[in-house]
């Protein structure tokens, strides 16, 4: 839920109060399953592109990039917004190539 909250509050401009809802959520991913993990390293990427962090969104969302075929599908989704991520900071970086190159590997998936 906090992952959640922080980003709707991100979309809205709130991005002081998004990042300290990440870090309060960071504190209880202990032992939380791997896909609650990942949506928070994803979470934290897309704030990263809101506050114009660009380099730090991209490179966080691509660490999370793992082959699309044969994955269940709410991992599939995951890693479509990751590639998503990836692709606009690596834009909004004038990297173009790299963001079509990611675009286009979402799209073959």
């Amino acid at each position: 839920v906090l992952i959640e909250l922080a980003l709707h509050e991100a979309a809205a401009g709130e991005t002081a109060s998004a990042a300290r809802r990440l870090a309060d959520a960071q504190t209880q991913l202990a032992g939380a399953p791997p896909a609650l993990i990942a949506d928070h390293a994803l979470a934290s990427a897309t704030l990263a592109l809101w506050q114009g962090r660009y380099a730090e969104g991209a490179e966080q969302a691509e660490a999370l990039l793992q082959p699309l075929a044969q994955q269940p599908l709410a991992e599939w989704l995951r890693q479509l917004r990751a590639r998503d991520v990836a692709a606009e900071g690596r834009y909004y970086l004038g990297q173009t190539a790299q963001a079509a190159a990611l675009y286009r590997d979402a799209l073959a998936g």
